[in-house]
């Protein structure tokens, strides 16, 4: 082989794996544009069950209600401590007898954030589960283009380690799915766990005072929701969806100063409601401390208690009643 061949192989291979690469971006860049939008969020990995489904949109084939969650809500559906992959975490979680997924996304609760899990589903006829502080517009930050690489790069290695046949398959995620496994054990072994630090041989409370601190102040600040965001909320319920934006207080300790930072952001969620049929503004009350890990994260424990709370609510939708946890608006 002369060395013009070897020359035009190469180019050839190099033009072909770049080709394969941009391909694949592109592709995870549009699948992951928001609806009526220029934005997109497309550094997407599937944190929890990717292996089974690749697809943001398959999440919902078997899925009764799906919530759009801030890290509150996710540990009230899901107290334990899981490890994650890029930003994404997606927990699967049984309540009362319906399956619900809950869509977290580490410090972004921005409800643009989860786009490309509604982007593609609009067949309605779900529950939609939104947490107050996804409607609030704040962390809102685009896709970054490293991120995105990142995120074409595992999605490729996935495909092609599902072209195998099945004996040689390397489930890319199996690791960190078994030690969520474990990390699963511990939390229900301890369910009443809670976050103390221990100074001079005494287990102090130290979260209190960083609750008091920094949670709710974005609150104080609330005027009104984005346009993009309402905008998104009346296109779940113009698709048929049930919307449930939830409220959920954190502990009888803290939840006095919180509520009242968060009282007008609570307010404007119980007009929207009242306002436009289809959305519902649920409450969480309060709980002792000793069913919070640090007075606003939920353990094991107080997430029980959640899920007696939410089934309720379900049950009460199904019988076509009077749903127990809606807040009165003002």
């Amino acid at each position: 082989m002369n060395s013009r061949v070897l020359v035009l192989l190469v180019a050839l291979t190099s033009a072909y794996v770049l080709a394969g690469v941009y391909t694949a971006y592109a592709l995870v860049q549009s699948a992951y544009q928001v609806p009526n939008h220029e934005r997109s969020y497309s550094d997407f990995i599937f944190a929890w069950d990717w292996w089974k489904r690749s697809d943001p949109e398959a999440l919902y084939e078997d899925t009764d209600v799906v919530a759009y969650v801030s890290s509150v809500g996710g540990r009230a559906l899901s107290p334990h401590e899981v490890e994650e992959v890029s930003k994404w975490l997606v927990v699967e979680e049984d309540v009362g007898g319906r399956k619900v997924a809950a869509i977290g996304r580490f410090r972004q609760p921005h409800l643009f954030h989860y786009s490309p899990f509604f982007a593609a589903n609009e067949d309605g006829g779900r529950i939609v589960f939104i947490t107050e502080r996804s409607l609030m517009g704040i962390w809102d930050s685009e896709s970054r283009r490293r991120d995105r690489l990142k995120a074409v790069s595992f999605l490729f290695r996935g495909y092609i380690e599902q072209m195998w046949p099945s004996g040689l398959q390397f489930d890319t995620l199996g690791d960190l799915r078994r030690a969520n496994e474990a990390l699963k054990d511990e939390s229900r072994a301890n369910p009443f766990r809670r976050d103390f630090k221990v100074v001079d041989g005494e287990k102090v409370d130290f979260m209190l005072q960083q609750r008091i601190d920094t949670d709710g102040l974005d609150g104080l600040e609330f005027d009104d929701f984005p346009a993009d965001i309402l905008e998104t909320v009346h296109r779940f319920v113009e698709q048929g969806n049930t919307v449930w934006i939830v409220s959920i207080a954190r502990s009888q300790t803290f939840e006095p100063l919180y509520a009242e930072r968060m009282a007008k952001t609570r307010d404007a969620i119980s007009e929207l409601a009242a306002d436009i049929d289809g959305i519902e503004h649920l409450y969480f009350p309060a709980l002792h401390e000793r069913y919070y890990r640090d007075h606003a994260h939920m353990n094991a424990a107080g997430s029980a208690l959640f899920h007696e709370w939410l089934t309720a609510q379900l049950d009460a939708h199904d019988a076509g009643q009077p749903l127990p946890g809606t807040r009165v608006a003002p």
